[in-house]
């Protein structure tokens, strides 16, 4: 919230994209934390974006203007975005619980859902998201889900990458292309 910008935007070129070698570092040795990306990306020396207003996080007067529709309902994405997989258990727990207490303010808009960051999670996070008090867990792709999938802590979504033109996002939703 609050117009904060992410690393990936910062970092990704118009004219290439992130590195995927540089993105595999910075999910495992910054653990996706922005901070911690953006000095492992300066000391490579590494090319910072300035981030167009429509690609920072939305403003606190934005959310309460989304929830002035009836249909609009709210979960977690952690406090930080971390790449849960690689913290400590406290950590983890931090990341997971603090999100769920804010929620709370939202009373029954408020679901206890989490979309793990970068879609990464292992049966540790998924243990943890249960004991933090969550009833379900998404990942970033896998596709189409049914309406009771078997695991309701690696439920699939639908990955709709940046940049992909609206007749992508077309066939993508029509389940023409599955990635």
């Amino acid at each position: 919230l609050d117009g904060k910008t992410f690393w990936w935007d910062i970092l990704s070129q118009a004219d290439s994209g992130l590195d995927d070698a540089f993105r595999a570092r910075a999910l495992t040795d910054a653990h996706g934390l922005n901070g911690q990306v953006l000095e492992l990306a300066r000391a490579a020396g590494m090319r910072e974006n300035e981030v167009p207003p429509h690609a920072s996080g939305a403003s606190s007067g934005q959310l309460a203007d989304a929830l002035e529709f009836s249909g609009i309902t709210l979960a977690a994405h952690t406090s930080n975005h971390p790449n849960l997989v690689s913290l400590d258990d406290g950590e983890l727990m931090n990341e997971l619980a603090q999100p769920l207490e804010w929620l709370k303010q939202y009373g029954e808009r408020a679901l206890p859902m989490v979309s793990y960051p970068y879609g990464l999670a292992d049966r540790r996070v998924m243990d943890a998201s249960h004991d933090a008090g969550y009833h379900a867990g998404f990942m970033i792709e896998g596709g189409w889900t049914s309406p009771r999938p078997s695991n309701p802590f690696a439920i699939p979504r639908l990955n709709v990458p940046a940049g992909v033109s609206r007749a992508g996002f077309v066939l993508r939703a029509a389940g023409v292309i599955k990635s």
